[in-house]
């Protein structure tokens, strides 16, 4: 595999590779031009990740071949003979990572979807694109259309990155739910309700469920981040959907995780817990995003982990709804730059108050 890795990769990267231990390091193709004086580009060969210690771009092989202008077909047919190998080392790795839980891995997928998944929904999302979203971002967050459901297809990835399940969201006014997590059949009184993704699921996936509180969208992407560093992770923004968290990342907030929905699941406190950063609640403004705002700050707030900030919004839009994905880019670093420490409530009653002095950003 450690050949196959290297031949592949130097068909993308810019040389020369150097060897280090179980890893190759090079030059970054994603800033400064691939011109780096110093290479902090490094490749895993046993692990079959990658991560930039300058950038901080980070994944598996397959999404360096795609952010790297590889076609999916391309990409399927050239690790082929090396995928049973890759998927070893990454069930192999997540052992490793979580190998003081005894019997189950609690913070991986129970039921894992192939990646060939991903080409059945392989359709841009033209509104989102309308709505100004970069396509590039969405191919590389890897979001789809099923054009039999009408939905725009967000795939979901344990934080091991693999593919877990999909939530649709709606593009028409009718639809309802607004996001429908993708379910396998079930039985329902005396009838069988067929699969979301069509009857022909079943068969080869028999008893799928999915349970979206189980995870963070886009954890695996901050998670491999959050390992590399020394000193913990970056701060980390919380937002409650999925293009709140496209809007965030665009916006350069690479290290933005999202809810699926307003509360928080004790798993998915402990997965925050494990980065060591600081963490800036991004809810959205309305009432249920505010109680929630205080509900998950006491969650949260521990004082062996990192500080828990809270991002205000325009006094302006004080009682309008609003989320992150409705402000232009400047505006968004503006109230980021704004963001009061949360102080934990210390008794049921009374709302939760915010210090008055913003975050200092490094």
């Amino acid at each position: 595999m450690r050949e196959h890795i290297i031949a592949l990769v130097s068909q993308y990267l810019p040389g020369p590779f150097k060897a280090s231990g179980s890893n190759i390091v090079c030059k970054c193709p994603f800033h400064k031009g691939g011109n780096e004086t110093s290479p902090s580009f490094g490749i895993n060969l046993e692990k079959g990740v990658f991560n930039c210690f300058s950038c901080h771009e980070s994944g598996d092989i397959r999404r360096l071949l795609r952010l790297m202008g590889a076609s999916r077909e391309t990409i399927d047919a050239e690790l082929k003979s090396i995928q049973p190998e890759l998927d070893r080392a990454r069930e192999l790795h997540g052992k490793v990572q979580e190998n003081f839980f005894r019997e189950k891995d609690p913070f991986k997928a129970e039921y894992v979807l192939p990646e060939a998944f991903l080409g059945v929904y392989d359709w841009m999302p033209t509104k989102l694109v309308e709505k100004g979203f970069d396509p590039l971002l969405l191919q590389d967050m890897e979001i789809g259309f099923d054009r039999s459901g009408n939905r725009i297809m967000y795939p979901i990835r344990d934080m091991y990155g693999n593919l877990a399940g999909f939530s649709g969201g709606a593009t028409l006014p009718e639809q309802f739910p607004k996001y429908k997590v993708y379910q396998g059949g079930t039985k329902r009184g005396a009838l069988w309700v067929p699969a979301d993704f069509g009857s022909w699921f079943d068969e080869k996936h028999p008893g799928y469920r999915f349970e979206n509180h189980h995870f963070l969208w886009n954890f695996n992407r901050v998670f491999p981040r959050a390992i590399s560093m020394s000193e913990g992770a970056d701060t980390v923004f919380i937002v409650e959907g999925f293009k709140a968290c496209l809007w965030m990342i665009q916006a350069g907030f690479k290290n933005t995780v999202a809810l699926m929905g307003s509360a928080i699941s004790d798993r998915q406190q402990r997965m925050l817990h494990r980065l060591g950063g600081d963490i800036v609640l991004c809810l959205d403004n309305d009432d249920a995003g505010r109680k929630a705002t205080e509900r998950i700050g006491n969650l949260l707030w521990e004082p062996m982990f990192g500080r828990v900030f809270v991002m205000p919004y325009p006094e302006q839009h004080r009682f309008e709804k609003t989320q992150p994905d409705d402000y232009p880019f400047p505006v968004l670093h503006q109230l980021m730059q704004s963001a009061v420490p949360f102080v934990p409530r210390p008794s049921p009653r009374g709302p939760t108050k915010y210090s008055s002095e913003p975050k200092q950003w490094e």
